[in-house]
């Protein structure tokens, strides 16, 4: 099993509940590097990293910014 990381790419982004698995930034940079949306996307990723940190399992009340997995039961968080 491999271990996860703080986010590093595309920018530093230091959590104590969101990590990355090991090839998933290197996967990202090969994408954006050349895909003319870096800065676009840099800024979608911060809000949303910021919104997760915040809201973490209320965040489903964003649903336009988070898409359910699928073969799974989607969204199940009971109001606190």
């Amino acid at each position: 099993m491999k271990v996860l990381y703080n986010i590093i790419y595309p920018e530093q982004f230091c959590s104590t509940r969101i990590y990355t698995h090991p090839e998933f930034e290197e996967e990202l940079k090969n994408i954006l590097e050349y895909s003319g949306y870096k800065e676009k996307f840099i800024r979608m990723y911060r809000q949303r990293l910021k919104f997760l940190e915040e809201y973490q399992n209320q965040c489903y009340k964003k649903r336009d910014w988070f898409e359910i997995l699928k073969k799974t039961a989607g969204f199940v968080f009971d109001e606190i």
